[in-house]
């Protein structure tokens, strides 16, 4: 039967979850951090956001995932959350920002098979001290054939600095056998502006959200270009960031 789950974010704000069917299947669906199950004495608090999901429901869970994530990285009380892919190659750490279905995953996916360590496909939290970031290592998601796939590659680190800011869109146009196409640089400030136009909490966190994009700014390199071939693209990528 359905039953109404709560939990609190780090910064105190409340969801429930009406779920349909046994609490436990939704573990796997869980934000990795910052959102905590609570038990209720008396009269529940009214939340600030409801949810549902259905067990039997693959889209649902899939859907809930990426509703609780969010009310999760809003409402984080210290680190900032940017909507950004995170790679670690050959030493060198890679953030790839862009909203939802920008393409992100497919690169994650790339760099897993070619023997990369991938640290997020979704948020990479970033310090608005230091300018040092984690990820958020949720299982990865890909749409294949109409179905989703999810691989639990994405694994936890210690902070780290970052050795290359890239936006990076697809170009269904591109020829065959092209990588990144139409390269520029970007200005620290450019780095800046971007991060701040993909961060979750921008508006309830302004101040936040300036630092954590400036620490960042200050201490990498950043490019934008089009990309064709995921594999090729990502080769690319890793050669820039690891370029003197």
């Amino acid at each position: 039967g359905e039953r109404v789950l709560l939990a609190r974010a780090e910064d105190g704000a409340l969801v429930s979850i009406a779920f349909d069917g046994d609490a436990a299947a939704l573990a796997d669906y869980w934000p990795p951090m910052g959102l905590d199950r609570i038990e209720v004495q008396g009269s529940a608090p009214v939340p600030a956001l409801s949810l549902a999901a259905e067990a039997g429901s693959r889209d649902s869970l899939i859907r809930l995932e990426s509703e609780l994530g969010l009310f999760a990285a809003e409402h984080l009380a210290s680190a900032v959350a940017v909507h950004a892919a995170i790679i670690k190659a050959d030493g060198r750490v890679i953030v790839l920002p862009g909203e939802s279905m920008s393409g992100k995953s497919t690169l994650c996916f790339a760099a897993h098979a070619a023997g990369h360590t991938v640290l997020s496909d979704e948020y990479v939290l970033v310090d608005p001290v230091t300018g040092l970031v984690r990820g958020w290592p949720r299982s990865l998601r890909l749409r294949v054939d109409g179905q989703w796939v999810r691989l639990g590659i994405a694994q936890e680190h210690e902070p780290l600095a970052v050795d290359l800011v890239a936006a990076i869109t697809y170009d269904h146009r591109a020829p065959s056998g092209a990588g990144l196409v139409g390269v520029e640089p970007m200005s620290a400030g450019e780095v800046a502006m971007l991060l701040i136009a993909n961060t979750v909490c921008a508006q309830p966190r302004p101040e936040d959200t300036l630092r954590a994009a400036s620490a960042l700014a200050r201490t990498t390199d950043g490019i934008a270009a089009q990309r064709g071939e995921a594999e090729l693209a990502l080769a690319e990528l890793v050669q820039r960031a690891s370029a003197p």
